[in-house]
Formats: C-alpha cells, sequence, structure tokens
C-alpha cells in the first residue's frame, strides 16, 4: 500500500506545480489613447509657414527642385531646394550645394 499513497502524494504536488496562471486584472493596465497631434486646432508654426511661402507648378514628377528651376515659381531662392508635388505645393529645404552650383535638381529626382 506504499507504493500507492506515494504516487497519489507525488500526482498532487506535480498537478500543483503546473497550475494555470490567474487571469490578470483590467484595472492593472494602463489603456492610453493617444492623438497624432496634442491640439488638432493649434495654428502652424511659424517656421512652418515660412518653409511654405513658396509655389511650384503642378509638376509630373514630384520631388527636388532647386529654386532657378522652372518648377519654383514664387517664394524661391537660388541657391535653396524645394520640395515641389503634383498640386503645386511647395515646401523649402534650405540651401543646398548642388543648387549653388547650378547642378540640379529640376526633375524632381535626388540627383
Amino acid at each position: 500500500m506504499l507504493p500507492i499513497k506515494t504516487l497519489l502524494a507525488t500526482l498532487l504536488l506535480a498537478g500543483s506545480a503546473f497550475a494555470v496562471p490567474e487571469p490578470i486584472d483590467d484595472r492593472s493596465v494602463e489603456h492610453a489613447v493617444r492623438d497624432a497631434s496634442a491640439n488638432p486646432e493649434a495654428e502652424p508654426e511659424v517656421a512652418n509657414l515660412a518653409k511654405r511661402a513658396c509655389k511650384c507648378t503642378k509638376v509630373k514628377n514630384a520631388g527636388l527642385y532647386c529654386g532657378y528651376c522652372a518648377a519654383v515659381i514664387s517664394g524661391w531662392k537660388h541657391d535653396n531646394v524645394y520640395w515641389c508635388n503634383k498640386a503645386g505645393g511647395c515646401d523649402d529645404l534650405g540651401r543646398r550645394t548642388s543648387c549653388v552650383k547650378t547642378e540640379g535638381p529640376c526633375d524632381g529626382r535626388d540627383s
């Protein structure tokens, strides 16, 4: 009878070692909702307005254009590079050495 008692004791001890974990309380987990912008109605910053003071023609190939290129039609500086989009939008990305040397880009590519 001793082996049966030993077997039962072993099964009870082994069964408690493989216990199923208790479910986590939802109150202990933080559920945070984050917006893309802290204040979606905020006015654009002055720096962003200055970057968008330029205008491009509607180009077929959106991309980089130097200020002297025909695609940049207003608010341009000869030495700066601009991102022109297909709708005529423009962002001034600042001075670029290839634009200073009149080496482009004038076709939207980053050459």
